[in-house]
């Protein structure tokens, strides 16, 4: 049995915003699978949510997680490390076509994290900080389930993720260069079109049945867009995730224009 709970925090609302945001709870508990959705605007602080504290398995949307450690810690990006060829991994990723041993940059590896959810570079990356302490960091930030699981990757909720981006969202607005790493990976789910053309700073993750992405919308009032699934990646999980995009978009938008 799939157990959904809605979540609505903000001030009284017209009939047709009341209407929209029901009409996305409706469609999120007839599809009948486990989904959810976290949306926050982040001057107002107004929320709607949809199974905010089920888990799901992280995939790739815990990458950033590297990213927020290495910068919140002030480490030394310009360290290098070296990859030998036992160090590859599978799946996602451009570096398992390099040649072996090489020697990267934390900032390079961030990158390649990022930008190509490289599970190589991710990876080592984690090893090079120490699961543990990415453990006891996540804690330190308010987060539940950091790294909770067997791999290097674990469980996550829209909660926790909530707590990494509002974290990420500065470091991110001090670097620019960084954050384009998270406005053009080299795959994405939600397209431009969904989100009205506004920049999305996102991070997508899918694995077996995990399909997911997660971010900051940013407009005049930027906001959290994360929608998580167990719908495989396929092109109706995508539609679904899309068509979540769209309709909290619109509730959005209408929140800040009356």
């Amino acid at each position: 049995m799939i157990s959904n709970e809605i979540n609505i925090e903000f001030p009284k609302v017209s009939k047709k915003v009341k209407r929209a945001i029901n009409q996305l709870n409706i469609s999120y508990v007839k599809s009948n699978e486990k989904v959810a959705y976290y949306y926050e605007d982040l001057t107002h602080g107004h929320v709607i949510s949809f199974n905010a504290n089920v888990t799901f398995y992280a995939a790739s949307v815990i990458k950033i997680i590297v990213v927020l450690y290495l910068y919140k810690n002030a480490i030394d990006l310009d360290q290098k490390i070296e990859i030998y060829a036992e160090d590859i991994k599978q799946g996602t990723g451009i570096l398992k076509n390099e040649n072996f041993p090489k020697k990267y940059t934390l900032f390079s590896l961030m990158k390649y994290s990022i930008m190509e959810s490289d599970n190589t570079a991710y990876l080592k990356l984690v090893d090079w900080i120490g699961k543990e302490k990415i453990i006891m960091f996540g804690k330190s930030l308010g987060a539940q389930y950091t790294f909770e699981g067997k791999d290097n990757f674990g469980i996550v909720n829209c909660n926790d993720l909530k707590i990494y981006w509002k974290e990420l969202n500065p470091i991110l607005e001090k670097h620019p260069e960084i954050e384009e790493w998270f406005v053009h990976p080299s795959y994405e789910i939600i397209t431009s079109k969904s989100i009205q053309n506004k920049k999305y700073l996102k991070k997508y993750g899918f694995f077996g049945i995990a399909y997911h992405e997660a971010g900051i919308v940013k407009d005049n009032v930027s906001y959290l867009l994360i929608i998580l699934t167990q719908k495989g990646e396929n092109k109706n999980a995508k539609s679904f995730i899309n068509k979540t995009a769209k309709r909290i978009t619109a509730i959005h938008t209408y929140l800040n224009i009356v």
